[in-house]
This record gives C-alpha cells, structure tokens and sequence, in this order.
C-alpha cells in the first residue's frame, strides 16, 4: 500500500513539473484581424516620370532613406526605419493604438508579454505603367523586426526578432494621399 502512495505521489509531482514548466514556456498569440501587407494605387492622367517624381519626394519629406532604388524594373525598398506599432485588441481584433502602422502579435516569453523597445519595418514600392497607361503603384511590408532588452548588473544586452506583424493600412494610406494629390 505504501508503494502505491510514493508512485502516486511521484506522478502528481512529475505532472505538476510538467504543468509548471509548459506554463513558463513561449507562446506566440496569433493576429486574428483583418490585415494585409499589400496595397495597390491606380493613379489615372498621370506619367510615370511624375509618379517617381512623387514617391522620391515623399520619401524626402518624411526622411525616409532609401535601400535599393531600380527606376528601370519599377522597383525602391525603404531602408529599416523605426515604426508606431501596437497589439491587436484581443476583443476587438484591431490595432490598439490608431496611430499605429503596424500590428504585433503578442508573444509570451515566461509569465509576461513581452513589450519590445525599438520595432522596425522595410516597405517595397512597386511603380509600374498598366496597359492602359495608368500608373499603378503597389507596397508591400517587407518585414518587421523588433528589440528587446536585457539587463544585468553590469551589462545591457539586445536581442533582435523577426516579427510575426501585418501593416495596419495607415504608412499606405499616408502614402498614397500624398502620391496621389
């Protein structure tokens, strides 16, 4: 009988190991809004030379520096710039913040979420000439990476992260309306 009454008690504590330690673990909360990373602009009247003309002074005006810039294929990648970012209401399933332009899914590293200090994104701009001779213009998020920072009595450390994001439309939606004017 006493037998029994150790096992019992060593799977019980073998069971609440386990538990305690799958509950310190990581878990990433999945984005369950709507998103997404591409976004297209059809600008009618207008040449591609004015496009281009429109995109370079945008990116001027918002300092935005620029990584690669292929005027031939139709083609600029915005070099990593510091971005407003938010998590995503877990009731509402939109952004938490309006002003951000990109949307984080949360990640539980432990027993916190964790709150990363510095988040960057890259965008992709597409300017091309339809077969009807309308300018379209198209972005897309490239990535998204993110810091985090640790302590120790004597040092600071950073991590860096690949995020799990989307854009939330509102880098676009400013690009756009000032593309388009």
């Amino acid at each position: 009988m006493e037998i029994k009454k150790a096992n019992c008690f060593r799977i019980l504590v073998l069971a609440f190991i386990i538990f305690c330690c799958h509950s310190c673990g990581n878990k990433l909360f999945p984005l369950k809004g709507n998103y997404t990373n591409e976004y297209c602009l059809i600008i009618p009247g207008t040449s591609i030379d004015s496009a281009w003309q429109r995109v370079i002074d945008f990116c001027a005006s918002n300092n935005l520096s620029v990584k690669v810039i292929d005027k031939a294929s139709g083609f600029l990648t915005f070099d990593r710039a510091a971005v407003n970012w938010s998590y995503e209401d877990d009731s509402t399933h939109k952004p938490e913040s309006i002003s951000a332009w990109v949307v984080l899914a949360k990640k539980r590293e432990g027993a916190f979420i964790t709150k990363p200090q510095l988040v960057t994104g890259e965008w992709s701009v597409r300017v091309r000439l339809t077969d009807d001779g309308k300018v379209r213009i198209i972005t897309n998020l490239v990535f998204v990476k993110y810091n985090i920072y640790y302590s120790t009595k004597y040092n600071r450390y950073s991590k860096e992260n690949l995020a799990v994001a989307s854009s939330s439309g509102i880098f676009e939606r400013l690009f756009f309306d000032k593309i388009g004017e």
